[in-house]
């Protein structure tokens, strides 16, 4: 399923995907399990929930950042930072 995001998505994902290679700590992995949660948001705005609320239920911190900024939202505030707070797992926005 592809929404008219989905290749404004992909772009910011491998955008920040190429700003992590060679940094402590990077992922080999992290772009392939970025672009699964990327068809999740997907499902999310496909099942009635805005971009925005898909994206803050799939993605945290910078990447959550890279993504908003991606489809053309501002990054997120710290009233939706604080709201997130402990949250571990995924949770579908909207179903």
């Amino acid at each position: 399923m592809t929404t008219q995001y989905h290749d404004r998505l992909i772009h910011a994902a491998t955008a920040y995907d190429r700003r992590r290679a060679g940094k402590k700590g990077y992922n080999h992995y992290a772009l392939g399990q970025y672009f699964a949660r990327i068809e999740e948001v997907e499902a999310d705005v496909a099942a009635g929930a805005t971009i925005r609320q898909a994206l803050l239920a799939a993605f945290s911190d910078r990447l959550l950042d890279a993504m908003l900024v991606g489809v053309g939202e501002p990054k997120f505030t710290m009233d939706e930072k604080n709201s997130r707070f402990g949250r571990v797992t995924y949770q579908p926005a909207a179903r």
